[in-house]
C-alpha cells in the first residue's frame, strides 16, 4: 500500500454500531481512504442519540480500535438536530457550532493534513477553517434539498436536516471535490455546474465470521414447500410506509393465488408492524445480519421514496442473495435486471417465484454480476480521487545519494538534500525519501517525524509509481533506468547542484533519452555558467538558505557542516558555491548573467513556484 498522506475525517456519525445507513457509509468511505493509502484521524462530531447526553465509553473503545486510536470527539451543542427555526426549512449553517470551527483551526495549527473530508453539507462551514494547501472533499451522503419533496410525496413532514436548493449549492461550492454515493446524485450536481465530483458507490463486505452464501444455492429455495421472502430495515418513515404497503399487496396475492409465500421481517422496523397475516414472521433485532440473510430465499427492497442509496439493497447483494427491487431501491446498486414498477408487480412476481418453486436463474446471475460491477466502480473512484488529490497538491518521491567519498562532501550533500526535502514538503506531498547508506547516519540524526523513509528498492518503486514528480540526486541518476521501466511520474528533477560545469554540459542528452520531462536543479552560480543554447530546462535552487540556521530539524546537521569546515578547503569549488549561495548572486558578478540580486529565500520561493507550475502543466497534458 502506498502512503498518500494524512486525512482528517469530520463525521457527525460514529462508525459504531453499524446498524444505520449513515454510519455504514461513514465507515465505508473512511475505510476505503485508509485502504488506498491515507493515515486516518477520525473527528467525531458527537450528536446522535448514543452520544447526546455524554461520552459513550463502549462505542469509543470500538471506534478507536477501528481507526488505530487516532480518534477525536467533539461534543455537539443541544441545538444540533433541532427542527428548522423558521418552521419551513433549515438554513445551511443552522446546525453549525462555532466552537467546532475553532477546534478545527487548532488541529490544523498543530498537525499537518493533506486531505480533509466532511460528511454532510450541513457541516460544510468547516471548510472555512481548513488551510488551502489541504484538499477539501465533501462526502454528500444525500441531496438534502430534495428530502422535503420525498417526504411530502408520502404526506408527512420531513425528518432530520433539509434545506433549500440554493443553500445546498452554496454549501457544495465550499468544497474542492464532491463525493456522491450514486450517479443520480452526481448527475444532479453536474446539471448545476459542478464538475469536480466522484461517485463512490456503497459496497459492503459480508460479516467476516460467516461463511459466504453460495450464489448457486439460491436457485433452489431453502425451505420445502415454500419460498421465503424478507426485508431487514430500521424503523424510519420510508421503511414503515413501504413494508405496510407490500404486506397489503402480498396478502391480496396470497389470497388470490394460494402462493406458498412466507415473509420475514428483521430489524427495528418490526416495532412498527402490529398484527399481520399469518405468512409474516418477525425476527426483531438480530445481532448479525447474516442471521436474516441465511433465513430467506429472496430479499425484497420495496422502497418507493427517499433519497440517497438504500444500504439494505447493497447489503443483500453483498450476501449473494437474489433481490426484488423497485426503481428507487435499485439506484446506486449497479443492478441492470428486472425492476418492479410498483409493489403490486413485486407481489405478483413473488407469487410466481413461489408457485414455480425456484428462483429465476437470470435474476440470480444479474444480482451477482451487479455486485461485481459495483466493486469495479470502486477501483475507478480510487483512480479519480487520486488524480484530483495529486492535482490539488502534487506529490513527490526523492532519491538522495552522492558519488563522493569525502566526509565533508557527504555531510554537505546530505544537508542540501534534506533541506530541499523540507522545502518541498511545505508545498507538496511527500511519498517518501530513499537515502544512500553513506548518508543514512546524518539523516537519522535529524529529529523529525516528518520523513517517511524508504528502506527497499520495491518500496521506492511503489512510491515512484504514485508520485507526481521525482527528485534524483545526480549521484544516483544511473538508477533512472530501473525506475523508468515502471509506470511513474513524467516529471523528473535532477539535483545537479554538486556537479562540475563539464558534467553539466554533458547532461543535455539525457532529456532526449526519455519521454519524461527532465528538469535540472542548479545553484545560481551554476546556472550562470552553463551554455544558454543547451536547451536544458533549469530551476535555480541554492544550497544554503535562512532555513539552515533556524529550522530545529536541520540545525544539528548544519552544525556538523561547521565542524568539518576546515576540510572544505580541499574542495574550493564547493566552498565558493556555499559562499555564493549564502550571500545571493549579484547580476554584475557574472558576465551577462540574467539573474537579479535575490536572497536565497526569495530564490527558493520562486523555485517552488516553478516546480508547482511544471507539475500542473505536466498533469494537464495527461
Amino acid at each position: 500500500m502506498n502512503y498518500l498522506g494524512n486525512a482528517l475525517i469530520l463525521s457527525p456519525f460514529a462508525t459504531h454500531p453499524l446498524d444505520a445507513g449513515q454510519r455504514k457509509r461513514a465507515f465505508q468511505t473512511t475505510s476505503l481512504l485508509r485502504k488506498w493509502g491515507f493515515s486516518i484521524t477520525f473527528l467525531h462530531f458527537a450528536f446522535e442519540t448514543r452520544w447526546y447526553w455524554g461520552h459513550n465509553s463502549e462505542d469509543d473503545a470500538v471506534i478507536r480500535k477501528q481507526w488505530e486510536g487516532d480518534v477525536l470527539h467533539f461534543y455537539a451543542s443541544k441545538a444540533v438536530g433541532l427542527p428548522p427555526a423558521n418552521g419551513e426549512s433549515h438554513h445551511l449553517d443552522e446546525w453549525w457550532d462555532e466552537a467546532l470551527g475553532s477546534y478545527i483551526s487548532n488541529i490544523f495549527s498543530k498537525r499537518q493534513y493533506d486531505l480533509f473530508v466532511c460528511h454532510n453539507v450541513w457541516l460544510s462551514k468547516a471548510f472555512d477553517y481548513v488551510p488551502n494547501r489541504c484538499l477539501k472533499a465533501l462526502e454528500m451522503h444525500d441531496l438534502f434539498s430534495q428530502r422535503a419533496k420525498e417526504y411530502e410525496a408520502t404526506g408527512v413532514k420531513p425528518e432530520f436536516f433539509f434545506c433549500s436548493e440554493k443553500d445546498e449549492i452554496f454549501g457544495l461550492r465550499r468544497a474542492d471535490l464532491l463525493l456522491a454515493i450514486k450517479q443520480e446524485d452526481a448527475d444532479w450536481c453536474i446539471a448545476r455546474g459542478f464538475s469536480d465530483i466522484i461517485t463512490i458507490p456503497y459496497v459492503e463486505e459480508p460479516d467476516l465470521d460467516v461463511t459466504a452464501i453460495s450464489p448457486m444455492a439460491n436457485l433452489q429455495p431453502l425451505h420445502p414447500g415454500k419460498v421465503v421472502f424478507g426485508m431487514i430495515g430500521s424503523d424510519i418513515h420510508f421503511n414503515r410506509q413501504s413494508v405496510h404497503a407490500l404486506i397489503k399487496e402480498l396478502e391480496a396475492v396470497v389470497r388470490d393465488t394460494y402462493a406458498p409465500i412466507e415473509f420475514v421481517l428483521a430489524g427495528s422496523i418490526c416495532r412498527s408492524v402490529g398484527e399481520c397475516p399469518s405468512f409474516v414472521k418477525k425476527l426483531g433485532f438480530v445481532d448479525h445480519v447474516s442471521t436474516f440473510y441465511s433465513a430467506v430465499d429472496v430479499v425484497t427492497v420495496p422502497m418507493l421514496h427517499g433519497t440517497g442509496v438504500k444500504i439494505k439493497s447493497v447489503e443483500a447483494l453483498a450476501y449473494s442473495k437474489p433481490v426484488l427491487f423497485t426503481v428507487h431501491s435499485a439506484e446506486g446498486t449497479g443492478f441492470h435486471g428486472r425492476i418492479c414498477q410498483s409493489l403490486r408487480e413485486m407481489a405478483l412476481w413473488a407469487a410466481q417465484i413461489s408457485l414455480d418453486g425456484k428462483v429465476p436463474a437470470d435474476l440470480v446471475k444479474e444480482c451477482n454480476e451487479s455486485s461485481t460491477r459495483a466493486s469495479g466502480w470502486i477501483q475507478g473512484a480510487k483512480d479519480r480521487l487520486i488524480f484530483w488529490y495529486n492535482l490539488g497538491r502534487p506529490s513527490f518521491f526523492q532519491l538522495l545519494g552522492t558519488r563522493s567519498a569525502s566526509l565533508s562532501r557527504v555531510i554537505v550533500e546530505s544537508f542540501a538534500g534534506l533541506a530541499l526535502y523540507k522545502e518541498l514538503v511545505s508545498a507538496f506531498r511527500p511519498q517518501g525519501i530513499a537515502v544512500q547508506p553513506e548518508m543514512e547516519q546524518f539523516i537519522a540524526s535529524v529529529p523529525s517525524d516528518q520523513i517517511p523513509k524508504i528502506q527497499s528498492l520495491s518500496a521506492a518503486i511503489d512510491s515512484w509509481s504514485s508520485s507526481t514528480f521525482a527528485v534524483f540526486s545526480f549521484g544516483q541518476y544511473q538508477l533512472l533506468d530501473i525506475f523508468l521501466s515502471n509506470p511513474g511520474p513524467r516529471l523528473i528533477l535532477l539535483d545537479c547542484r554538486f556537479c562540475s560545469v563539464e558534467e553539466l554540459n554533458s547532461l543535455s542528452s539525457l532529456s532526449a533519452a526519455t519521454m519524461h520531462a527532465m528538469i535540472y536543479l542548479l545553484t545560481p552560480l551554476q546556472a550562470s555558467l552553463i551554455n544558454a543554447s543547451s536547451g536544458m530546462r533549469v530551476v535555480v535552487y541554492p544550497i544554503l538558505s535562512d532555513r539552515s540556521t533556524w529550522d530545529p530539524h536541520l540545525h544539528p546537521l548544519y552544525a556538523e557542516i561547521a565542524l568539518h569546515a576546515s576540510h572544505m578547503s580541499s574542495d574550493p569549488y564547493l566552498e565558493v558555491r556555499l559562499e555564493v549561495d549564502a550571500s545571493g548572486l549579484e547580476s554584475d558578478d557574472v558576465g551577462d548573467s540574467h539573474f537579479f540580486p535575490l536572497s536565497p529565500s526569495m530564490i527558493i520561493r520562486e523555485a517552488i513556484g516553478d516546480i508547482d507550475k511544471l507539475c500542473r502543466d505536466t498533469m494537464d497534458s495527461k
